[in-house]
């Protein structure tokens, strides 16, 4: 308690550690991986299970695709009987801890879509000795334009592990996504503002030129062409409307060639 834990979760600035969970100790025999989130490309909830569990999933995707297994499901059907089963035999599981497991599966498929979740994740589901099922370690994410549904999540929201800042620019419905150094991304949408987060970190050198600019690219998105980049410093790029760009170029061209 109070130490300041440094994890690839927390960042290198770390958390400081303001509760701990103790657990009853069991006898692991294998440790899983089972999550349930949403396939944008596919426009459904799907549910992602690996053996490899108790690691980080991006990781076994990267070196081992194939220990992935995808299960997508309708969200008013729910996931059925026999995609369930295919689940717990995609994690190697036979007999009754098989149909445990597809039970759990199911009612975490089913949490997912009665919550309004955008993400929920066992890792690593444990197998007990006794051959019982287990969430080891959870968590879960909520789309925040349902959250009026759900008083009792809001509930349990704790403010002191978050940024400050975050939770400051929140309350105004804006999405303040921290950067390296003194900048940091404002948006009104989230996904929109973490995707850029790369991008964005290209910009402090150039403040000072934006100032002295009076022409619309002042006005417009700076972002780093990454294509053509090599090495820590990438170029900047600054972006502007084609119709804003041409008027201006039109308006210099006439000022210049009027007596």
């Amino acid at each position: 308690l109070g130490m300041q834990l440094v994890t690839h979760q927390t960042g290198p600035e770390g958390q400081k550690v303001q509760k701990v969970l103790i657990e009853e100790l069991a006898e692991i025999v294998a440790e899983l991986y089972v999550a349930v989130t949403l396939d944008r490309a596919g426009r459904r909830p799907v549910v992602i299970a690996s053996a490899a569990g108790g690691m980080d999933i991006e990781e076994v995707a990267a070196k081992n695709p194939a220990a992935i297994h995808r299960e997508p499901f309708d969200p008013f059907l729910g996931l059925l009987p026999f995609q369930a089963r295919r689940i717990a035999r995609a994690l190697g599981l036979k007999g009754e801890t098989a149909g445990k497991a597809a039970r759990l599966v199911t009612s975490l498929a089913q949490a997912y879509v009665e919550m309004d979740a955008s993400l929920a994740e066992i890792n690593p589901l444990m197998v007990t000795g006794a051959g019982e099922v287990v969430a080891l370690d959870a968590k879960m994410n909520f789309d925040d334009n349902a959250l009026f549904r759900h008083k009792d999540v809001v509930a349990m929201r704790d403010l002191a592990e978050e940024n400050p800042l975050e939770v400051e620019a929140s309350k105004f419905n804006l999405n303040y996504i921290k950067l390296d150094g003194s900048i940091a991304c404002l948006t009104l949408l989230g996904g929109i503002g973490r995707s850029r987060r790369r991008k964005y970190a290209c910009i402090r050198s150039s403040h000072a030129s934006l100032r002295t600019s009076s022409t619309p690219a002042a006005l417009a998105a700076i972002s780093c062409d990454r294509s053509s980049t090599v090495g820590p410093s990438p170029p900047l790029t600054i972006t502007a409307s084609a119709r804003s760009a041409a008027r201006w170029n039109a308006r210099s061209r006439l000022s210049r060639s009027s007596p």
